[in-house]
C-alpha cells in the first residue's frame, strides 16, 4: 500500500547528510531540522499497522527512518529552523586538520558564504559521498493514499 507519512508534531523532519573531503578520511556530517515534511511510503499492511499503534503513544521516544523505505518519495520538506555542520574524522592522523576545517569553516561561513554551507563545503572540495537519511522524531500522521 502507498501512505502519506507526516509528523504529527512540528519541528520533528531531520534530515543528515555525509560529505568526504576529497582523498581523505574526513568527513562533515550536515543536519537540517524541518519544521515540518511529508513523504509517501510503500509497505505492507503489517508495517502501517505497527507504525499506527506505535503512534498512539504520543511520545517522541519513537523515531522513523524513513529512508530506510525501499520505496519513497519526498513530497515536501518546509520551513528549515535549524542547520548544523560538523567536520570530523575517525582517523587519528587526520583529526588536527578536521578539527581545522571546523574553525575555518565557524570563522568564514557567515561573512564569506553568507550562511551557505553548501558552497562552502564544495569550495573546500567535501562532495557527498555517505548518502543521507530523513528521520520522523514522535508520532506519525498516516493516510492511506492507494491500496494495492
Amino acid at each position: 500500500m502507498r501512505v502519506k507519512v507526516e509528523a504529527r508534531y512540528k519541528k520533528s523532519v531531520e534530515e543528515i547528510e555525509w560529505y568526504r573531503l576529497s582523498d581523505t578520511n574526513i568527513w562533515a556530517q550536515r543536519e537540517t531540522l524541518w519544521r515540518w515534511g511529508t513523504f509517501y511510503v510503500t509497505m505492507d499492511e503489517e508495517e502501517y499497522n505497527r507504525l499506527v499503534e506505535d503512534s498512539k503513544e504520543d511520545t517522541f521516544e519513537m523515531s522513523t527512518e524513513i529512508t530506510a523505505y525501499e520505496d519513497f518519495d519526498l513530497w515536501d520538506c518546509w520551513d528549515g529552523i535549524s542547520c548544523d555542520t560538523t567536520i570530523y574524522s575517525h582517523v587519528e592522523a587526520e583529526k588536527e586538520k578536521a578539527k581545522e576545517l571546523q574553525k575555518k569553516m565557524e570563522d568564514e561561513i557567515e561573512d564569506e558564504y553568507d550562511w551557505d554551507y553548501y558552497e562552502w563545503l564544495e569550495t573546500h572540495e567535501f562532495y557527498q559521498d555517505g548518502g543521507y537519511e530523513v528521520w520522523i522524531h514522535g508520532p506519525l500522521t498516516l493516510t492511506i493514499e492507494e491500496e494495492e
